[in-house]
Protein backbone atom coordinates (compact mmCIF):
# COMPACT_ATOMS: atom_id res chain seq x y z
CA UNK A 1 0.00 0.00 0.00
CA UNK A 2 1.12 3.37 -0.81
CA UNK A 3 0.93 4.92 2.57
CA UNK A 4 3.04 1.88 4.13
CA UNK A 5 5.85 3.07 1.25
CA UNK A 6 5.41 6.50 2.19
CA UNK A 7 5.87 6.13 5.92
CA UNK A 8 8.77 4.25 5.64
CA UNK A 9 10.37 6.75 3.10
CA UNK A 10 8.81 9.32 5.84
CA UNK A 11 7.28 11.42 2.92
CA UNK A 12 5.05 13.48 4.97
CA UNK A 13 3.49 15.07 2.01
CA UNK A 14 2.61 11.87 0.57
CA UNK A 15 1.05 11.14 3.59
CA UNK A 16 -1.02 13.89 3.89
CA UNK A 17 -2.22 14.00 0.58
CA UNK A 18 -3.19 9.92 0.53
CA UNK A 19 -5.51 10.88 3.92
CA UNK A 20 -6.98 13.83 2.13
CA UNK A 21 -8.88 16.78 4.17
CA UNK A 22 -10.16 15.16 6.87
CA UNK A 23 -6.90 12.99 8.05
CA UNK A 24 -8.69 12.32 11.43
CA UNK A 25 -11.21 10.03 9.46
CA UNK A 26 -9.31 7.89 7.08
CA UNK A 27 -9.05 4.80 7.37
CA UNK A 28 -5.20 4.90 6.27
CA UNK A 29 -4.32 6.01 8.80
CA UNK A 30 -4.02 2.45 11.15
CA UNK A 31 -4.52 0.38 7.48
CA UNK A 32 -2.26 -2.86 8.20
CA UNK A 33 0.34 -4.60 5.55
CA UNK A 34 -0.19 -7.87 4.52
CA UNK A 35 2.26 -9.68 5.29
CA UNK A 36 3.66 -8.24 8.54
CA UNK A 37 0.91 -6.49 9.70
CA UNK A 38 2.72 -3.21 10.24
CA UNK A 39 0.83 0.26 10.16
CA UNK A 40 2.28 3.56 8.55
CA UNK A 41 3.14 4.49 12.31
CA UNK A 42 5.06 1.13 13.22
CA UNK A 43 6.78 2.01 9.85
CA UNK A 44 7.83 5.89 10.46
CA UNK A 45 8.85 4.93 14.00
CA UNK A 46 10.97 1.73 13.04
CA UNK A 47 12.95 4.65 10.44
CA UNK A 48 13.20 7.16 12.98
CA UNK A 49 10.69 9.76 10.69
CA UNK A 50 10.14 12.00 14.01
CA UNK A 51 7.54 14.32 11.93
CA UNK A 52 5.89 11.96 10.56
CA UNK A 53 4.94 9.67 13.56
CA UNK A 54 4.11 13.05 15.57
CA UNK A 55 1.69 13.85 12.68
CA UNK A 56 0.49 10.44 12.35
CA UNK A 57 -0.37 10.08 16.33
CA UNK A 58 -1.84 13.91 16.51
CA UNK A 59 -4.55 12.93 14.15
CA UNK A 60 -5.38 9.87 15.54
CA UNK A 61 -2.83 6.41 14.66
CA UNK A 62 -3.11 3.85 17.50
CA UNK A 63 0.24 3.33 18.75
CA UNK A 64 -1.38 0.13 20.55
CA UNK A 65 -1.94 -1.48 17.30
CA UNK A 66 0.23 -4.46 17.31
CA UNK A 67 1.75 -5.65 13.84
CA UNK A 68 1.40 -9.62 13.11
CA UNK A 69 4.84 -10.49 15.48
CA UNK A 70 2.80 -8.53 18.49
CA UNK A 71 4.76 -5.37 18.64
CA UNK A 72 3.26 -2.22 18.90
CA UNK A 73 4.51 1.67 17.20
CA UNK A 74 6.43 1.82 20.98
CA UNK A 75 7.77 -1.36 20.79
CA UNK A 76 8.69 -1.33 17.41
CA UNK A 77 10.90 2.02 17.87
CA UNK A 78 14.09 1.41 16.41
CA UNK A 79 16.64 2.79 19.55
CA UNK A 80 19.06 3.74 17.49
CA UNK A 81 16.80 6.93 16.81
CA UNK A 82 15.23 7.83 20.38
CA UNK A 83 13.02 6.01 22.55
CA UNK A 84 8.91 6.48 21.50
CA UNK A 85 8.66 9.32 23.87
CA UNK A 86 11.82 11.16 22.25
CA UNK A 87 10.25 10.34 18.86
CA UNK A 88 6.80 11.37 18.94
CA UNK A 89 6.87 13.87 22.02
CA UNK A 90 4.00 11.40 23.32
CA UNK A 91 3.20 9.94 26.83
CA UNK A 92 1.34 6.60 25.36
CA UNK A 93 4.27 4.85 27.02
CA UNK A 94 4.68 6.49 30.40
Amino acid sequence: KKIIVASKAGDIDCVIALCGRMPSRSSLLNTRTTVKGETPLIKSVQYGHRELARWLIMVGADPHIADSSGKTAIQACNPSYHSFAALTHSTVCA
